[in-house]
Parts: structure tokens; C-alpha cells; sequence
């Protein structure tokens, strides 16, 4: 990736991080439920237009695929997901709608890889994610989906 190409992503991805931004909102169980309700619509969605492609494996990643994709994380997705996935970047803070824990093991496994790449693609609507489906090429939004794998923490034994 060129350096002015670098330059453009990073400010448009600060460009929309700022244009999500709003007063922090107050939690209560009603938001919560709402946030909810729109992730399952979403995978709903998704199930429905991926079809049989939903639960299609990514194939392995390599380490130059991950650390390409690790770049990218950091330019367009950190500020908002934060240095290691936790939805606790500088900008999460000011957004409507929070970043989702990307490293949690119950979120990262509730959209399939193949519905991960369509949200990068897509972007989510009604929410500060935007689509990159037509700044990155298929590969760098795979690298990106491959880096973020690399995120998600062991689940915890209770």
C-alpha cells in the first residue's frame, strides 16, 4: 500500500470516527436489550444473504497476511476498537453506538467469519461502522478479519 493511499484511508477513517461522535449515552437495560436485538437482526440478515456461503472457513492465515492486516487494524479500526479489539479505542468513548469487544470469545463467535467479511465490506447501518468494501480490496479486508482473529482472548473457566 502506497503512503499517500495510507494518508487518505487514515483520514477518512478519522473523518468518520468524528461524524459518529456524540455525547456519551447512559447504560441501562433497555439499550442494552436494543444493542442486542440489532446484533441478531444483523446476523439475521446476513444468514439470509449469505446463504450456504454463511459458514464457509476463511482458509489459514499467514503471518504476512496478518501482519498486513495488522496495519490496516491500526490505521482504520484501532481508534474505535481499541489496540487489542476490546471496543475501548480513543474514540469508543464518544460514539452512539459502542465498538463491539472483538476479542471476546462469545462476540467474536457470534457472526461467522464470512459475515465478519461482509460488515467489513458493508459497514453496519445505524451504527459509526462504515463499510471499507470500496477502499480495500477483498484481500486487505481478509487480512484485516485474519488479524482480528488473532485478538480473541481464551474464554475463561468460571
Amino acid at each position: 500500500m502506497t503512503a499517500s493511499r495510507r494518508v487518505l484511508l487514515a483520514w477518512i477513517a478519522g473523518t468518520i470516527v468524528g461524524a459518529g461522535c456524540a455525547a456519551p449515552e447512559t447504560s441501562d437495560t433497555r439499550h442494552a436489550v436494543a444493542v442486542e436485538q440489532r446484533r441478531e437482526q444483523l446476523r439475521d440478515r446476513l444468514v439470509a444473504s449469505l446463504g450456504d456461503r454463511y459458514d464457509e472457513p476463511l482458509a489459514d492465515a499467514s503471518i504476512d497476511q496478518i501482519r498486513g492486516g495488522s496495519a490496516l487494524y491500526d490505521l482504520l479500526c484501532r481508534s474505535c476498537h481499541g489496540p487489542t479489539g476490546r471496543g475501548n479505542g480513543r474514540s469508543a468513548r464518544m460514539l452512539l453506538v459502542p465498538p463491539p469487544d472483538l476479542a471476546d470469545p462469545a462476540t467474536a463467535s457470534f457472526f461467522s467469519d464470512q459475515a465478519k467479511l461482509r460488515i467489513i465490506a458493508d459497514g453496519v447501518e445505524g451504527s459509526p461502522m462504515i463499510g471499507w468494501g470500496r477502499m480495500l480490496s477483498e484481500e486487505e479486508r481478509i487480512a484485516v478479519l485474519q488479524f482480528m482473529n488473532t485478538l480473541v482472548r481464551e474464554p475463561r473457566v468460571p
